[in-house]
């Protein structure tokens, strides 16, 4: 335009003076490039500032413009013009020619983005999980590069981390000229409702484990072996685990909460009052759940549940559309105590395995729970459930650590440290022996090494707690092997200690 114009810059001439104080609102769904220069975001589009950088500096603002836009249409927001300047531009000196061949992007494909974004549409529950979406998209068909979307992806996680609070969704599902093609499957749409897309891997910053991404899991476990074992395995293995139960940071080992985020915030009534393995959990508990939730911005950021004790906790998470590890420690119904609400657990954990978007993943810590899964929700038209056997090695991760080649360790120590053996003893310890949490309320495994022998007995009929604490220290007595130090007895054969 300015290779065509001699006579610039110029001022536009108003039509009537009664016009002058009017701001031009763009009509809904409709799209128009603004720049970066004199432009004011409300706290409500606090995430449209990022401008992509992967392009150049020319096209960077005008790209955002129509990516902001088309986002604001999902959360029905509209942008304005004023209608007199907030600024006085002093221009330096520009090479068209240079302007035009970085505007050479703008020329070819913008009027292809306008026609992608009018068409473009996602049913995700959440406004970053969109923007991450649309950025991606806007990657696969070569509008950006790599680059900005893990940019973008930086963006939201630090907004996350500051706790901006995205606004909610308020449009889904296509867009108005699609619409009527789809009127006839309304009912289908509404028996199942949308749900998270499918995440792109190779988009997402990675975790350890080869072509894995990196998730951002929530925990909200009561059961302290639970919370420390699979979640501590998962944070060494590169994921952002958050402990977001009401336990928070109560635990007998600390090292775990160096490894995870332990969620501080309000977990509102319903999260507040779930404080044992049997705590009931009604419809009105589960929508209770997901009002005070759904516009938090750290929930907004969550990938997966992670529901061990108790798993069928996992209930209440249903609402979001996310992924869930549903991994029973030890009876997956726990809390259902009646007919209707076990047979309603059962309903739902089979519309889970039969979901494909969201993916569900179904495991047990216990054989007895994996029988019980496959056997309870694995006939008619599930009969595709397969319950993966977790043998969780968090502590493997852990206390590794804690050991470095040397010399053999010398015990300071006498005492024998038992594991909750006073019932086996007819409720008194033999001389010699403590009880580890009493002498120990928090422990390291350096703690353990102090001493000559440690007892578990099989006094609980949860498998996960027969095996639990001989699980997490076998990995601490294989570093230890070679210095011929603490042994560990599990079970009635510990009767046999002298």
């Amino acid at each position: 335009y300015r290779l065509t114009q001699p006579s610039i810059p110029f001022d536009f001439v108003r039509s009537s003076p009664e016009h002058d104080l009017r701001p031009i609102l763009v009509p809904p769904r409709a799209l128009t490039p603004y720049n970066a220069q004199a432009t004011l975001h409300l706290q409500s589009v606090l995430w449209g500032l990022l401008l992509p950088i992967s392009v150049t500096g020319r096209v960077s603002d005008i790209w955002r413009s129509y990516i902001v836009q088309r986002i604001c249409w999902d959360i029905d927001v509209r942008i304005a013009f004023a209608s007199e300047p907030l600024v006085v531009q002093e221009r330096n000196i520009h090479n068209i020619i240079g302007d035009l061949d970085s505007e050479n992007q703008l020329y070819q494909q913008a009027s292809q983005l306008v026609d992608f974004l009018r068409e473009w549409h996602s049913n995700a529950p959440t406004l970053p999980q969109r923007i991450e979406e649309l950025w991606i998209a806007l990657y696969e068909r070569n509008y950006i590069h790599e680059l900005d979307v893990r940019v973008v992806q930086r963006w939201l996680r630090a907004l996350e981390a500051a706790r901006y609070n995205f606004p909610t969704i308020r449009r889904s599902g296509p867009p108005l000229a699609q619409q009527a093609t789809v009127v006839n499957e309304e009912k289908d749409q509404e028996e199942q409702p949308s749900v998270v897309p499918p995440i792109v891997p190779e988009h997402l910053p990675m975790s350890k484990c080869p072509g894995v991404p990196r998730l951002t899991i929530w925990a909200p476990d009561l059961y302290d072996g639970t919370r420390a074992d699979i979640p501590t395995m998962l944070a060494d293995l590169g994921m952002n685990v958050i402990l977001g139960g009401i336990k928070r940071n109560q635990g007998p080992w600390p090292v775990v909460f160096e490894k995870v985020t332990v969620y501080d915030g309000d977990l509102g009534a319903v999260g507040n009052k779930y404080r044992t393995h049997s705590t009931p959990l009604s419809d009105g508990d589960i929508q209770a759940n997901f009002e005070f939730w759904k516009d938090n911005a750290e929930m907004q950021s969550v990938d997966l549940y992670y529901c061990s004790f108790p798993s069928s906790m996992c209930e209440m998470w249903l609402p979001f559309n996310k992924s869930i590890a549903f991994v029973p420690g030890h009876r997956y119904a726990q809390g259902r105590c009646d007919l209707e609400t076990r047979n309603k657990l059962d309903r739902r954990l089979q519309g889970m395995i039969q979901s494909t978007n969201p993916k569900h993943i179904f495991g047990a810590l216990s054989r007895y729970d994996k029988e019980y899964m496959e056997y309870y929700l694995g006939s008619g038209p599930t009969s595709d459930l397969r319950v993966f056997r977790t043998y969780a090695t968090g502590f493997g991760y852990l206390w590794k650590e804690a050991f470095e080649p040397g010399p053999p360790l010398s015990f300071n120590r006498t005492e024998i440290l038992s594991v909750k053996t006073k019932a086996g003893f007819g409720g008194k310890l033999p001389a010699g022996v403590v009880e580890l949490r009493t002498l120990y309320p928090k422990y390291t495994a350096v703690d353990l090494q102090k001493h000559p022998g440690i007892i578990l007995w099989a006094y609980s009929v949860m498998s996960y707690k027969l095996i639990d604490f001989c699980k997490y220290v076998y990995p601490f007595v294989w570093y230890l092997q070679p210095l011929h130090s603490t042994y560990i007895f599990c079970g009635i054969d510990a009767l046999a200690v002298p």
